[in-house]
């Protein structure tokens, strides 16, 4: 059973990524302190994907489970997401490495105007 946390429509800008992950921090202290650092991570990485690759509002929702904190960001694309191997030197392509490394699953589904990115961390 989950219970919802967080839904909230944002502008495709850059500063939202920042805003998104404190807005969720601040509610997932209540509800799992020790995640807060994890899913703080996994919030910014899969805004900024969408800010870098869709356009259009994009909807950040959160959910407590059981024990875990599920996180989902929906954007306008249809584009699935690419967890890649950046070259050493590079500055991105790491992010979804790291959403795939602190979360107990991660993935994403299709829906009528885009996707939806999402990642479920520990409690």
């Amino acid at each position: 059973m989950s219970r919802l946390i967080l839904d909230v429509l944002l502008e495709n800008e850059p500063k939202v990524v920042t805003a998104g992950r404190r807005q969720l921090a601040s509610l997932v202290e209540t509800e799992c302190a020790e995640a807060i650092a994890d899913v703080s991570l996994v919030v910014s990485e899969l805004l900024a994907n969408a800010v870098e690759h869709t356009s259009g509002d994009i909807r950040l929702r959160a959910a407590r489970l059981a024990d875990q904190v599920r996180v989902e960001v929906h954007d306008h694309s249809t584009m699935p997401p690419m967890a890649g191997r950046a070259p050493l030197d590079a500055e991105y392509g790491r992010g979804l490495l790291l959403v795939e490394h602190v979360s107990t699953r991660w993935g994403f589904e299709p829906h009528a105007n885009g996707k939806f990115v999402w990642a479920e961390v520990p409690c």
